[in-house]
């Protein structure tokens, strides 16, 4: 019989994470099946105020989408990623923390009367893109006032 390969666990702040990710998005469509659905939702939004990118990666996506809105905050904990990001996206608030701990500074005026509306992702178990590699996405949009 046999022995499985023991499973790798990678430190998010290694080399070899850094190769495996990139091993990843060479091989998958995750990023461009994205974009495409983002700018669904995006096309339809009646107002673009603030796009948040939490876990913006290289910034590759929230590139995409930056332009469409008033102000851009991206949410990456990963110090080589976070650097790809604010090279990519100068304009962009790059936030270098967990989600959790993120704490984007709010704008000079809100507008409590103007509904907000948000995109959010929730990942499908099992699900897999068109090229069989990596988990999906389901979106839903909500909108909040």
């Amino acid at each position: 019989m046999t022995q499985p390969e023991p499973i790798r666990v990678f430190d998010s702040q290694g080399e070899d994470y850094k190769r495996a990710f990139q091993v990843f998005l060479d091989h998958t469509d995750q990023k461009q099946n994205a974009k495409r659905l983002l700018q669904k939702l995006v096309d339809d939004l009646p107002a673009r105020k603030v796009f948040i990118d939490a876990g913006a990666g290289n910034g590759e996506v929230t590139r995409a989408f930056a332009g469409a809105f008033d102000r851009t905050i991206a949410i990456e904990p990963n110090p080589y990623l976070l650097t790809q990001l604010q090279s990519a996206i100068p304009q962009a608030d790059a936030i270098g923390t967990s989600i959790l701990a993120a704490s984007p500074k709010a704008p000079r005026a809100i507008s409590s009367s103007v509904p907000t509306p948000s995109i959010t992702f929730q990942l499908r178990s099992g699900s897999r893109t068109s090229n069989g590699s990596s988990p999906g996405c389901r979106p839903s949009a909500s909108r909040s006032s």
